[in-house]
């Protein structure tokens, strides 16, 4: 897939002529409908390795562990002296 040349048409061109890789429409619709906010931090994993395992770019991660992320408290280290 090509959106632009850079060099020749510039970096405002080829940024706007990807703008489905901002609007979200590549992420799996299972990812928006049981994830919630969390597509938005994580695009629904790697849309090119989606792309390679299922010849879609809005297909699924094959590396997606199908579970929401649990937010995990970082424990606080005891430094003696």
């Amino acid at each position: 897939m090509s959106y632009g040349n850079v060099t020749h048409e510039g970096l405002g061109k080829s940024w706007n002529n990807m703008i489905e890789w901002r609007t979200g429409s590549l992420i799996p619709k299972i990812c928006q409908q049981d994830c919630g906010e969390y597509p938005a931090k994580c695009g629904g994993g790697c849309r090119i390795e989606s792309l390679n395992a299922n010849g879609s770019m809005g297909g699924n991660d094959p590396y997606c562990l199908q579970t929401k992320p649990v937010a995990r408290r970082r424990g606080i280290k005891q430094i003696f002296i």
